[in-house]
């Protein structure tokens, strides 16, 4: 996370006024920072990358698992439900799995590269539970790569912090009590 770091949001929960002041001004900034920087991503971003940057808000949604599958597991079975289009890329799709009340939704990402999982900071308060607090997308410095690729930073609630390198993706929304199906019935990774 480059604008809203584990830090910036540990500083923003703290008991002490002053620490608690200071970061709410260094988080004006940092927003400031990331409106600026996806302002300049916005005109080359695909229509899904573009929905994922504008017009989702995963935040506090509860992660409900996570997991990456070769294209040629389970989800090939699915390829006559979705656009084929959204299949047309070799390799490994991540699928992210996201619940907020009764609405369940799986974010799947086709990845040019390993989704890597770091760990919270030493001083980040215990939960078992795990949820979508900040994301922040970047776009690789190529810019005549096609397709291009991005990378999603996503910070959970646990601390720990979610980096996707994708091409592109697109979301489902799942039926209530069936979210199982997307995490191939594994429960949380």
């Amino acid at each position: 996370m480059q604008y809203f770091t584990p830090e910036l949001h540990l500083a923003a929960n703290s008991l002490d006024d002053d620490v608690a002041d200071a970061a709410e001004l260094a988080w004006e900034k940092a927003r400031a920072g990331y409106r600026e920087h996806l302002a300049k991503l916005k005109p080359d971003l695909p229509a899904r990358v573009f929905q994922l940057a504008f017009e989702s808000d995963y935040h506090d949604y509860e992660v409900i698992g996570y997991k990456s599958h070769i294209l040629s597991d389970p989800l090939t079975a699915m390829q006559p439900r979705y656009n084929r289009e959204w299949f047309a890329y070799p390799g490994t799709v991540f699928v992210l799995t996201l619940r907020m009340g009764e609405a369940t939704e799986a974010v799947f990402f086709f990845l040019w590269g390993e989704v890597r999982v770091s760990p919270p900071p030493h001083n980040w308060p215990q939960t078992e539970e795990k949820f979508f607090l900040y994301d922040e997308l970047s776009s690789v410095i190529d810019r005549d790569l096609i397709p291009r690729e991005y990378r999603l930073n996503i910070l959970l609630s646990d601390g720990s912090e979610l980096v996707i390198p994708f091409m592109d993706t697109f979301r489902v929304p799942i039926p209530t009590g069936a979210f199982s199906v997307a995490l191939n019935g594994k429960g949380r990774h």
